[in-house]
């Protein structure tokens, strides 16, 4: 085969073989249940603010998650399409935490409390930025007296923050794998981590996510993409329900559960052991 004169002619030629490939590997099921699950979720978050009528100084807290999650899916369904292993892992992965963080907060005997743990971290993220970040917005001495007095569970008696500390203010739950074992998710953290710290942080083994039959391939395989999407937008609609449930928010709840189990069963079909 002829090289290629230059990147304009490799990619006339190559651009529309590769897109036709990329058509090739999509299992309609799987595309399916994605859009719908998307358009399930935008009808119940399609003004939920005005829905609250329970817990609603914590839910108002937790409610931007739910816009994020909203964006995340979104996200999810359009890189399951072109077979972003990558952005779907990391995706599947932000939906997986805060999942996480909805449920522990509703769950909790005292969820105001940790609401509101949750908002004060936002300053005390703010103030350890002073000495991460030379282009941080700077705070003045009287705003850093202020968060300290206001947040003082994440501050040591000399002033200075505590080490390995999270919005949660409490070693028993101070990561997210001690979070998800405290709501029962550690099983799911467990498979979904390992495949997703490869991707993170560029695991040496992240190389066995692109290996077929021909040598490495930028395109991972497709079942495991898939399977990726299945699982984040699964714990994005999974973080829905939780928020409404907590917040007296009405959905179609028999829909919206017979869905989460569909994907649970489409999700089966895919089988991650052999990666």
């Amino acid at each position: 085969m002829k090289p290629h004169a230059n990147w304009t002619e490799f990619a006339t030629d190559v651009g529309p073989r590769f897109s036709s490939y990329l058509q090739s590997l999509k299992r309609g099921e799987i595309e399916s249940w994605l859009h719908r699950t998307f358009w399930l979720f935008s009808f119940v978050h399609e003004g939920i603010g005005s829905k609250i009528s329970k817990n609603k100084e914590a839910a108002r807290i937790l409610q931007p998650l739910l816009t994020e999650v909203h964006d995340i899916l979104r996200g999810i369904v359009h890189s399951q399409e072109a077979v972003l292993l990558a952005a779907t892992v990391l995706q599947a992965r932000t939906a997986f935490e805060i999942h996480c963080t909805i449920k522990f907060i509703a769950g909790s005997r005292e969820p105001m409390k940790y609401a509101d743990r949750f908002r004060r971290y936002a300053d005390v993220e703010r103030f350890s930025y002073q000495t991460g970040s030379a282009k941080a917005p700077k705070l003045n001495d009287a705003q850093k007296e202020d968060i300290r007095k206001r947040c003082p569970e994440w501050f040591k008696a000399d002033g200075s923050l505590r080490s390995r500390m999270n919005w949660t203010a409490e070693q028993d739950t101070d990561s997210i794998k001690k979070i998800a074992a405290a709501v029962g998710l550690l099983d799911p953290y467990l498979r979904g981590y390992a495949i997703s710290s490869k991707i993170t942080h560029g695991s040496p083994m992240g190389k066995n996510l692109y290996m077929g039959e021909g040598g490495m391939f930028f395109v991972a395989n497709p079942l495991l993409c898939n399977s990726q999407a299945v699982i984040g937008a699964g714990d994005c609609l999974a973080a829905m329900v939780e928020f409404c449930e907590f917040a007296g928010v009405q959905m179609p709840q028999e829909e919206v559960l017979k869905h989460l189990v569909d994907g649970k069963s489409l999700g089966g079909l895919l089988n991650e052991e052999e990666f």
